[in-house]
């Protein structure tokens, strides 16, 4: 099992530390991301996973996890695990697992649900056409990152 041994006060909120939660998540995570190291790598699979959800629960980056927790992957290490991943085969990977839990958590009858839909007002330029829409002007600008929630 690996967990990870906090050297300071500046532990990271939200670690994953039940068993049970960080083993399964650690085996679909491994499983969508279709990692294969070569058996003589520095750090497994599984540690570069462990890693990588460690620092997704406590919000922190992997350069901050590295930092904090001993005998744990260098930042450079795990971006160099991960820089060998074909991110369509993931994407897909992903997508598929989405459809069948989506299956098994939808119900067959009708439900009722709201949408709500936000417009935030964006002032200043636009970085990337098509982050922002336009609409009718409203609190000195006409354009708005807009988003729905259900």
């Amino acid at each position: 099992m690996y967990y990870l041994v906090m050297r300071n006060k500046n532990t990271p909120r939200g670690m994953l530390l039940n068993d049970k939660v960080l083993n399964l998540s650690m085996k679909v995570i491994k499983d969508m991301l279709g990692l294969d190291s070569a058996p003589n790598a520095e750090y497994s699979d599984e540690i570069v996973v462990y890693h990588i959800l460690n620092a997704c629960a406590s919000q922190s980056s992997v350069n901050q996890v590295s930092d904090i927790c001993d005998d744990s992957p260098s930042e450079g290490a795990i971006r160099y695990r991960l820089r060998k991943l074909d991110l369509e085969t993931v994407q897909q990977a992903l997508n598929d697992k989405l459809k069948i839990n989506a299956v098994k958590t939808v119900h067959k009858k009708s439900q009722s649900f709201a949408i709500d839909f936000v417009n935030i007002p964006y002032y200043g330029e636009e970085e990337n056409q098509g982050d922002t829409i336009k609409t009718k002007p409203k609190q000195g600008t006409s354009r708005f990152y807009a988003y729905a929630s259900i």
